[in-house]
């Protein structure tokens, strides 16, 4: 009869009726949903097909749930501009049918256009742990994860999900980035170390610019100046000519009070450096350390002649040379 009413007479509400009852009739013949729907398009009225499949979901099989779910749904929003009342579908089929990634793949969308921002966020979290295609799970935990910190400010819960994607895929830049900054804005220190080393692994290049805020971290936010050491050496490691590092060293093996081992810098830091009138500074700074550290009288007069070795006009050098020969 609906067959007859839209295809011969041109009756297309008589054929939608009819449709629409045969539906009610047998609830699970998808291809009456599928006919109604065509009658449906060109009438504009989607409204007794919507109801008749909303009123016979209770009747349906468990099995063909989710995809009735998701076929209304997607009428309801695309076709009827209903986006409540497919929400109201999909959150049905999720309840009855289970969080599957189909049902759960329009509903946040859904959600945040009629307004509700925190069943976004949970449609959201649960479409990131039924996700199992990667591309996919990192698109969703991008979502989630701004949500979270953008309009919740929401900070650990953000860094829960992107931790998360690191677990999926450890090379995604865009993660352990968002990751260092959001660590950083809430003083984790431990953490921001962690995310640097994952860094390094991606990006080796990053290795000397990274281990040296490493090492900061260790000497200024954790006040650990044998851990900044050891992070300064593997950053020197890359470049034996690197003066800044050298800098950062001698803060580093000062404040652990290690005056042996900032002696040898010095000498280390002395033999790399190719400007005599520097190489001559750092020579002072070696014979300092052993004339008022260590107590050293005769290592502090060697570094000083090297000092002047290298610089001949330095009177500084000269002048405490001297002063060690008098004393």
């Amino acid at each position: 009869a609906a067959s007859l009413y839209g295809k011969d007479l041109g009756n297309h509400e008589a054929a939608l009726n009819a449709y629409v009852a045969a539906l009610r009739r047998d609830p699970e013949d998808g291809t009456l949903v599928e006919a109604a729907h065509k009658e449906a398009l060109v009438l504009s009225d989607f409204s007794s097909l919507l109801d008749a499949g909303a009123d016979t979901l209770e009747k349906l099989d468990e099995s063909l749930v989710e995809e009735r779910v998701c076929a209304l749904a997607a009428i309801a929003a695309d076709d009827a501009e209903l986006p409540e009342v497919a929400v109201g579908l999909l959150e049905y089929g999720v309840e009855h049918a289970g969080a599957t990634v189909d049902l759960l793949d329009r509903l946040p969308g859904l959600l945040e256009k009629v307004g509700r921002t925190e069943s976004m966020v949970e449609a959201l979290a649960k479409l990131f742990e039924v996700q199992d295609e990667p591309a996919k799970k990192l698109s969703v935990g991008r979502k989630l994860g701004g949500v979270l910190e953008g309009r919740l400010e929401d900070f650990d819960g953000a860094i829960r999900v992107y931790e998360a994607m690191v677990e999926v895929e450890p090379s995604d830049m865009d993660t352990l980035d968002t990751l260092d900054r959001l660590y950083r804005r809430l003083d984790r220190h431990e953490e921001v170390i962690l995310n640097c080393g994952r860094i390094i692994d991606v990006q080796p290049e990053r290795s000397v610019e990274l281990l040296k805020q490493i090492g900061g971290i260790y000497l200024e936010a954790l006040e650990r100046p044998g851990d900044a050491a050891d992070a300064y050496e593997q950053a020197l490691s890359f470049d034996v000519r690197d003066q800044e590092c050298y800098e950062l060293l001698e803060a580093a093996y000062g404040a652990t009070e290690s005056w042996e081992t900032l002696g040898e810098l010095y000498e280390r830091w002395a033999m790399a450096e190719t400007d005599m009138a520097q190489r001559a500074e750092i020579c002072k700074k070696l014979g300092i350390l052993q004339e008022e550290a260590r107590g050293d009288v005769e290592a502090a007069a060697d570094a000083y002649s090297q000092a002047l070795n290298a610089n001949t006009e330095d009177e500084e050098a000269l002048d405490a040379l001297v002063r060690l020969h008098r004393t």
